[in-house]
């Protein structure tokens, strides 16, 4: 039966939650006549509705203004926080991109087994802007705040991909979205500061040309998406938001990436990019980053202290018993 709803899956685009009954065996029974139309779908080559049909058993959906929220029916409850919450990041984002999306949003709340067998263990969530749909996985959504900020990383993917048409490179993409959502990306752990300070520092930086496409390395993905990150954040306070804006709509007009940042910050991406690279060594960069480890640092010298002062001790010990004896030379053993 999975087997026969993953080749409709592949062909209708609809399921993103492909694998609900794969594991959940109470909705066997239930479902047991669907599968039997499923199965004569499929051999009568209508895989499509194959798929569609076993893949709805599992979901329940409410439409609501411009969001129609799909989720597994375990996760029912979700769906009032994630519809307002949907829609409050949906009024920030009009604001800053100066339009709405104008057509449907579709939000899929998923599982963690169901989300991995799509995204992988690094992620969260995604955006399939050319469908208008973003797939959170709430399993992994450890608060409030990150469901909040989650959702709204992945909206602006839709609103960023509106206003450019697609047409914006990934790290401009990924980068004005961590920035929209307070820093907030798809990664399940985000350590990308350390990583960015020590690539600066070894000159191991991704060039920026080269993050169109992001790696497929975890250790890389980290570093592209804090590159990403830093570099906007950079743009940002040259231009504010409103500069990335306008470049997002130069694009969407067919201007070439080069020619646009030159219209709107009078500077060649290469220029921008090696200032920008020069504020990763300034001295305030390093103590914000002890500021904001400050109890990881004092955790970690006080550990290696007490390692020390153990160590130091038993090496006295050691020292005094060596004395004794050869006080004592007539000891025998």
């Amino acid at each position: 039966m999975y087997r026969i709803a993953e080749v409709g899956y592949q062909r209708s685009e609809v399921g993103i939650f492909l694998g609900f009954l794969t594991s959940d065996f109470r909705l066997l029974t239930s479902v047991f006549w669907h599968t039997v139309c499923a199965l004569i779908l499929y051999n009568i080559k209508m895989r499509t509705l194959a798929g569609a049909l076993i893949i709805l058993i599992s979901i329940f959906s409410i439409s609501t203004g411009e969001f129609t929220i799909h989720s597994h029916k375990e996760l029912v409850a979700t769906v009032p926080e994630v519809r307002r919450l949907a829609e409050e990041a949906d009024r920030q984002l009009s604001l800053i991109f100066q339009e709405g999306l104008g057509n449907n949003i579709e939000v899929y709340i998923t599982r963690d087994r169901e989300f991995q067998r799509f995204a992988g263990p690094l992620y969260v969530a995604f955006a399939m802007p050319s469908q208008n749909r973003i797939v959170i996985n709430y399993s992994r959504m450890r608060s409030y705040e990150t469901l909040q900020s989650t959702i709204k990383h992945e909206l602006c993917h839709l609103y960023l991909h509106q206003a450019s048409r697609g047409r914006a490179p990934r790290w401009l993409d990924e980068g004005f979205c961590q920035w929209a959502s307070s820093g907030i990306s798809e990664l399940i752990s985000f350590q990308g500061k350390e990583r960015l300070l020590r690539a600066a520092r070894s000159k191991t930086l991704i060039p920026l040309e080269s993050l169109t496409r992001f790696p497929s390395q975890s250790s890389l993905i980290v570093l592209a998406y804090q590159e990403s990150r830093d570099f906007v954040e950079y743009l940002i306070k040259k231009k504010g938001p409103e500069g990335v804006v306008r470049l997002l709509s130069l694009l969407r007009d067919g201007e070439p990436l080069e020619e646009a940042i030159r219209v709107v910050y009078g500077e060649t991406l290469k220029g921008l990019e090696q200032e920008w690279q020069k504020t990763l060594f300034s001295p305030l960069l390093y103590v914000r980053f002890i500021s904001e480890h400050l109890y990881e640092i004092l955790f970690i010298t006080g550990a290696l202290l007490t390692v020390a002062g153990v160590c130091i001790l038993r090496r006295r010990r050691r020292l005094i018993f060596q004395d004794e004896e050869e006080d004592d030379p007539g000891r025998y053993y």
